[in-house]
């Protein structure tokens, strides 16, 4: 009973921290970039993610989606310029394409 209590204590807390990843790239992502590099570093933590948590499959897509936005644009800026992976260049091309960014592609929580 213990071990089932503390895992469902920790699932409400891992839903919570979903939900304002989530809320934040929805509503504010222009103004939290660090956030967007963090996704792009730490990727993989949500790879499989979404799909051995169905509960958690709307938020991982929001992260998803953001990951999938910013590889593509810095994958294309760095194969067109010709430059290393740092993080000064990639912060540098999040900034400038957090401009274009549309959050209409992801899915809104009441």
């Amino acid at each position: 009973a213990d071990r089932a209590a503390e895992l469902a204590v920790q699932g409400d807390f891992l839903r919570t921290v979903l939900e304002l990843i989530s809320a934040t790239l929805v509503h504010a992502l222009p103004r939290n970039p660090e956030l967007a590099y963090t996704l792009l570093h730490r990727q993989e933590l949500f790879a499989d993610f979404g799909a051995a948590s169905p509960e958690f499959c709307a938020h991982i897509a929001n992260i998803n989606a953001v990951v999938a936005y910013f590889n593509g644009r810095v994958e294309a800026k760095r194969a067109a310029q010709g430059w290393d992976w740092s993080v000064d260049r990639v912060l540098e091309v999040i900034h400038s394409d957090l401009r274009t960014w549309r959050p209409d592609r992801l899915h809104r929580f009441p």
